[in-house]
C-alpha cells in the first residue's frame, strides 16, 4: 500500500513539475510575441488616433472603466487594419 501511495506521489510531482514547464515556457513565448506585436498595434493605434482627431484611445482591457460609449470603441478597427499591414 506505501509502495503504491508513494509512486503515486512521486508521478503527482513529476505532473506538477511538468505543467509548471509547460506554463513557463508557454508564459515565454507569450512574453516574446507581445514583445513583437506591441509596436505594431502601436503603430496602428496610433495612425486611427492622428487620422480620426481622437484625444485619447484608452486599451479598456488594462483599464477598468465604470463607462464609456461604446460607439467610439476602435477595437474592431484596430485588428482590421493590424491585419491588412502586419506581415508576420
Amino acid at each position: 500500500m506505501r509502495d503504491k501511495e508513494s509512486s503515486y506521489q512521486k508521478l503527482f510531482r513529476n505532473y506538477q513539475m511538468m505543467v509548471k514547464d509547460i506554463n513557463d515556457e508557454l508564459q515565454a513565448k507569450d512574453q516574446e510575441f507581445a514583445k513583437k506585436m506591441v509596436p505594431e498595434i502601436m503603430k496602428v493605434v496610433n495612425a486611427i488616433g492622428e487620422k480620426g482627431k481622437y484625444t485619447l484611445i484608452i486599451d479598456i482591457s488594462a483599464t477598468p472603466l465604470p463607462y464609456y460609449a461604446k460607439e467610439n470603441d476602435v477595437t474592431t478597427q484596430v485588428i482590421e487594419e493590424l491585419n491588412k499591414t502586419y506581415k508576420p
